[in-house]
């Protein structure tokens, strides 16, 4: 009696299950039994070592019998092998199939329509690796062809393909990321997502957004063939516009960061109050959950390589550095849907370019870091949905600073190494959005900050120094009241002792501790100070001479 193997036994039954119904049952058992026929007998005392390798080499002669060499055979040929008696041929078929990409989409849908079970299934197999291994045009034509084909009253396929929209993704801005990166770009906070949790999480997320939002249409169950086959080609001969709005109703990318990070910051808002309103809490949020691109010197890619950014997913965040914004870049970058960040420090712009083809709309939080700034630059902001602004030692125009502080959706305002005047705490007195300000390193009338506080207590202003006093407040308190003295620091050798309350520097009133530190950031270290204090209810007169801040012990 010939010896069965397990390995035999698994294929012939693979084969079994496979087989096309019309064939009887006998026959496929007599198969077995002369395929098992071919074995020679192994005798018992043989290692079970010796008895694998036997087993691999006699597996490995059926597959090189049964073989053809598919890269010589038509599309058609490929597609009539499917329903091929052995197993192993429909196996080296559908991969061909599935090598030859985009060309064999059409055929393949075609022959899906008059197909065996078996051929179906492959097809839509094929189809499925299609569409994860193609660029975006193959992946959404062959999305939409699935979609057609078997999606007829087929709810499961709706979490199938968004597995493939996960997987291709993924693939997608992994090779991305890596041409960005051969090229001299900085990719931070990139991990792509490679665990079943995350992806059953990315998929039931992307079931609730991005399907019930679709304004496809599915086919009817009762569509005929000549119907389907003219879809068919409308599918396949479709721009990518057309075919992004057909699979996912205009939504090819997950695109969570915006929206959330924004909804995250309004709750802070409501729940925390003012506190919580700082520059970059915007920032914050969307760094945890984006990507960011750098461009710096180190940069020397060109236009082909640049435009991988459209296939990063989730890219929130893009900063350049010594680099010359052309119409190339920004075309690019009005593609980049998920961009709510960009940064530009020392960058030359091309005028023609920034006046017609502007920045992303997307973009809520810009950084502008030793620019000019003129008129024309701030027309293009103006017409942008900014959130958050950040100009740090650049250089307006009168023009382009009166228009920028009359911008009516920005929230959050961070200047630094300028000097305003009056005028400018008057106009941002007006902006009725305005709740966060930042002032670092500058110049500006301590009256009229005052006033602005005065006039919007609701605006949360914060300041970076480079002076350093070395008092803490009482947390709490309205008064400038002092609870606790640095060691070592400018206000103890000027004489400053806890429970003293500051109500003047240098001959101006003050209120709080808010209004201490909006003077202390006027200064440089080595600058004197004279302060009015209230100790023990008497008014003392102290001078201070102001530490740096880069040497101020840590606190």
């Amino acid at each position: 009696m010939p010896l069965v193997t397990p390995r035999l036994l698994a294929v012939e039954k693979a084969n079994m299950i496979r087989t096309p119904t019309n064939i009887p049952r006998t026959m496929i058992a007599i198969s077995v039994v002369l395929t098992c026929a071919v074995l020679p007998m192994r005798p018992e005392s043989a290692s079970g070592q010796e008895f694998a390798r036997s087993t691999d080499r006699s597996i490995s002669n059926i597959e090189t019998e049964a073989g053809l060499d598919v890269e010589k055979l038509s599309i058609n040929q490929l597609l009539k092998m499917l329903d091929s008696p052995k197993y192993l041929e429909r196996e080296k078929a559908t991969t061909q199939l599935a090598n030859l990409g985009s060309k064999s989409l059409k055929p393949m849908a075609i022959h899906y329509l008059k197909s065996s079970p078996e051929s179906c299934w492959r097809i839509k197999r094929t189809l499925e690796q299609i569409a994860t291994n193609g660029d975006e045009a193959t992946f959404l034509k062959a999305v939409a062809l699935l979609q057609l084909l078997v999606g007829v009253n087929n709810d499961q396929l709706e979490a199938q393909l968004m597995r493939l929209k996960f997987e291709w993704s993924t693939k997608q801005t992994s090779t991305a990321i890596e041409t960005l990166e051969s090229a001299g770009a900085k990719i931070e906070n990139f991990a792509p997502i490679n665990n079943t949790r995350a992806i059953q999480e990315w998929i039931a997320k992307e079931n609730s957004r991005s399907l019930q939002k679709s304004t496809q249409k599915r086919p009817r169950s009762n569509m005929s063939n000549n119907e389907r086959l003219k879809l068919i080609d409308e599918i396949l001969s479709g721009s990518l516009k057309e075919n992004r709005k057909l699979v996912l109703g205009n939504e090819i990318r997950a695109q969570p960061i915006r929206r959330e990070a924004q909804d995250v910051f309004e709750v802070l808002e409501l729940q925390m109050g003012n506190q919580m309103i700082r520059n970059g809490a915007i920032r914050a949020i969307n760094a945890k959950t984006g990507v960011i691109a750098r461009f710096g010197e180190s940069w020397k890619g060109n236009r082909e390589q640049f435009a991988e950014l459209e296939n990063v997913d989730s890219l929130a965040h893009i900063g350049f550095e010594k680099q010359y914004i052309d119409k190339s870049k920004l075309e690019t970058l009005k593609n980049l849907t998920s961009l709510t960040t960009l940064e530009f420090d020392k960058c030359r712009f091309s005028g023609p370019a920034l006046a017609t083809i502007g920045l992303p709309k997307t973009i809520e939080d810009l950084r502008m870091r030793n620019q000019d700034i003129e008129l024309s630059t701030i027309d293009r902001i103006g017409k942008l949905h900014i959130k958050s602004l950040v100009f740090d030692s650049c250089k307006f125009s009168d023009a382009a600073l009166k228009k920028m502080l009359a911008f009516s959706t920005l929230g959050s305002l961070e200047l630094a190494q300028m000097e305003l005047d009056a005028a400018a705490f008057q106009r941002m007195e007006k902006m009725k959005t305005l709740r966060s300000l930042k002032l670092s390193g500058c110049k500006y009338p301590f009256p009229a900050y005052k006033k602005l506080t005065e006039k919007r207590p609701e605006i949360y202003i914060d300041f970076t120094t480079k002076a350093f006093l070395g008092v803490r407040s009482v947390p709490g308190d309205s008064t400038c009241q002092i609870s606790d003295v640095v060691s070592g620091s400018a206000a103890e050798k000027g004489g400053i002792q806890p429970d003293d309350v500051i109500i003047e520097v240098n001959g101006h009133k003050i209120d709080q501790f808010n209004d201490l530190r909006a003077h202390i950031a006027l200064y440089e270290g080595g600058d004197q100070l004279n302060l009015t204090i209230v100790r023990n209810g008497k008014k003392v007169a102290i001078d201070v001479i102001l530490g740096d801040y880069a040497d101020a012990p840590p606190r």
